[in-house]
């Protein structure tokens, strides 16, 4: 799969696992949310945070804090989940 940044260049994305559903739950129709998942997996398979940024439309920093701030919020949904608390209360708190 490929797709196109502001710039016109063709950027070619790597397939990966499907998201647990925990993740599609939290995420749910929270284009910034998915936006954040999007950027942490194109980091998890190497990318440089200079390319996703082109992929995504931003700047380094910004990606860079997004990533961050989405680790942290799925931090907090672990821990939730395994605490045994409402997947709810997780958006309440964000």
């Amino acid at each position: 799969m490929s797709v196109v940044n502001s710039s016109g260049e063709k950027i070619v994305l790597q397939a990966t696992a499907e998201v647990p559903v925990n993740w599609v739950e939290w995420a749910y129709e929270e284009p910034q949310r998915w936006k954040g998942l999007a950027c942490l997996t194109l980091q998890l398979q190497g990318w440089p945070l200079e390319r996703i940024g082109l992929a995504v439309g931003h700047s380094k920093g910004h990606v860079s804090r997004l990533i961050d701030d989405t680790r942290d919020q799925l931090s907090k949904l672990m821990a939730q989940k395994k605490s045994g608390e409402a997947l709810r209360d997780l958006s309440d708190a964000a």
